[in-house]
């Protein structure tokens, strides 16, 4: 069985409020694996609300930042001539970011992959 994935996109939440969005490339994945998909975030010269500005500035200097993924992607799986399209989301709550001290907007998962659940 394959399956691949075709028009992925992905978009970061802080609090329900959307912060950025961004396409990833189409990808393929074997039976029974697993992957890690790396996406960058840019927000540069964009309006955000100020509840949100304050709501991650008062989180950073506690050191950690909780944000939300949502990941869309049309999928398909074969497995010999059976063939069949969805869509898939992937909905990953409350992942833990350390953002680097020097404003620099980077940062690093605290945990694993968080909670995530699977809907197709």
């Amino acid at each position: 069985m394959s399956i691949s994935y075709d028009s992925v996109q992905s978009a970061l939440y802080y609090n329900s409020a959307l912060i950025s969005s961004t396409l990833l490339p189409p990808f393929q994945q074997g039976k029974h694996s697993q992957m890690v998909l790396e996406a960058s975030f840019l927000k540069a010269d964009s309006y955000v609300q100020k509840g949100v500005v304050d709501g991650i500035n008062k989180d950073m200097a506690r050191g950690t930042v909780s944000f939300d993924v949502i990941v869309y992607a049309d999928v398909k799986f074969e497995a010999g001539y059976n063939k069949e399209n969805r869509q898939l989301l992937v909905s990953c709550q409350g992942l833990a970011i350390t953002l680097l001290s020097n404003n620099s907007g980077f940062g690093t998962m605290v945990a694993g992959a968080g909670d995530c659940m699977v809907y197709a």
